[in-house]
């Protein structure tokens, strides 16, 4: 199942707008050019022009193994996933890193990244944040 949700702030004029949107994938599939499309029209069934949205998210739920999948139900339509091109796109980005090969675009620009300046700091999962304390 993926499902994407949109909403703008909750303290504007246009709070009640937004929602969510889910679709059931009918096979596994672990191509992200499939995935990315699927998000993409489920977005676009719920936007609307001159609403000023705040923000948008992508869940994934019931991930299963790629093996364990059943066929009785789904009147055998296969998802056209390509592995040949995932398995590239997965080796670039182990050998050069982390997105080097992305599918879509996104702005890096630094207006459009997550507001940082109030984070906590991650102890538990970045050694370099720890707290060193001398006695």
């Amino acid at each position: 199942v993926i499902r994407v949700f949109i909403r703008p702030s909750r303290h504007g004029d246009y709070f009640m707008r937004g929602g969510s949107r889910e679709a059931i994938l009918l096979t596994p599939t672990s191509d992200s050019i499939c995935l990315v499309k699927e998000a993409v029209s489920l977005v676009n069934s719920l936007y609307e022009p001159n609403v000023p949205y705040q923000k948008v998210g992508v869940i994934l739920s019931g991930l299963t193994h790629m093996g364990g999948e059943q066929q009785l139900f789904t009147g055998g339509v296969q998802q056209r996933d390509n592995p040949r091109l995932m398995s590239v796109i997965d080796d670039i980005n182990q050998n050069y890193g982390l997105d080097t090969v992305t599918v879509g675009s996104r702005l890096l620009a630094n207006s459009w990244q997550s507001k940082a300046e109030v984070r906590s700091p991650a102890y538990t999962t970045n050694w370099s944040q720890i707290a060193t304390i001398k006695a």
